[in-house]
């Protein structure tokens, strides 16, 4: 039971923007779940560039 709880916790991968992405995929920003960035392990997350740009976290849309 308490297996399956954390493979489901490393499933939800996410950080906020300055910080070093964990895993490469596809991640949306939290406030505009309509932008979709793909994100390099070990880049940056980048601020979002809508509305003139901002701060935000960055989640994956989907486990690779």
């Amino acid at each position: 039971m308490q297996t399956s709880l954390q493979t489901s916790q490393e499933l939800r991968v996410s950080g906020a923007t300055g910080t070093v992405c964990p895993k490469s995929g596809p991640y949306h920003c939290n406030t505009h779940s309509e932008l979709i960035l793909f994100i390099k392990k070990d880049d940056k997350f980048p601020m979002c560039p809508v509305d003139k740009g901002h701060a935000t976290t960055w989640s994956m849309i989907r486990s690779q």
